[in-house]
């Protein structure tokens, strides 16, 4: 029996959307091969009365992707990457962004053998915490996560207040380098844990690598 995982955050705006998909490829593939659709239907409604639960999804997402997509790693990331790392972690204060929504984002992250990493998703999907009614887009969107770190690029500037042009003078990358460094500088707290997480960019830092992604799920590690 595999050893039972201390989930810390499950993302089910990524979880449920492929789930979903999973049982659509059954479907197809049972009507190509001619298979009785209405016993493959009585079968999954017993298997999804039995355990339909957001871990038993995880479970059969990361089956999946185990089986059929490229995974790698922090310092040789693909279109999904995991590890078991020390890894700094707090949240993003929340905001009101240009759209009118507000959110509140949670990010781990630490540097790790010449990369920064920044794993950032909402609050909304963290184990056992039920935040405020918020609108707009949840941290998981690669969008919010690029506000934050924009924010606190520009707090780290030496004004309090950077003039306009504050912006249009750094490319991309170095906000986002710059964003992310401030954010783990002011984080204190870290924890031991596991994760499988969907790469949004990676770029190079001057002589360090940034990797960006949206973990699946983070569990606590030994």
């Amino acid at each position: 029996m595999d050893d039972l995982k201390t989930y810390i955050y499950i993302s089910k705006s990524k979880i449920d959307p492929l789930f979903d998909q999973l049982i659509d490829q059954e479907t197809t593939t049972t009507k190509e091969l001619g298979l009785d659709i209405k016993l493959l239907k009585a079968s999954l409604k017993s298997e999804v009365s039995k355990r339909d639960t957001l871990v038993s999804r995880l479970n059969a997402v990361v089956t999946h992707i185990r089986r059929d997509c490229n995974i790698g790693s922090v310092d040789n990331p693909s279109e999904y990457f995991e590890g078991r790392l020390r890894l700094k972690f707090g949240a993003a204060p929340k905001e009101t962004d240009i759209k009118g929504g507000n959110h509140e984002m949670v990010i781990w992250g630490n540097e790790v053998a010449g990369t920064i990493l920044g794993l950032s998703g909402s609050t909304w999907h963290l184990i056992g915490v039920k935040p405020a009614e918020q609108t707009g887009y949840g941290g998981s969107f690669t969008l919010t996560m690029y506000d934050h770190l924009t924010r606190a690029a520009r707090d780290s500037d030496d004004s309090r207040h950077p003039p306009p042009s504050f912006l249009s003078e750094r490319t991309f990358t170095d906000l986002m380098g710059r964003g992310l460094s401030r954010m783990l500088q002011d984080f204190y707290a870290e924890q031991n844990v596991e994760f499988l997480a969907r790469k949004f960019d990676r770029f190079a830092f001057g002589d360090k690598w940034i990797l960006l992604g949206s973990p699946l799920y983070v569990a606590l590690a030994e």
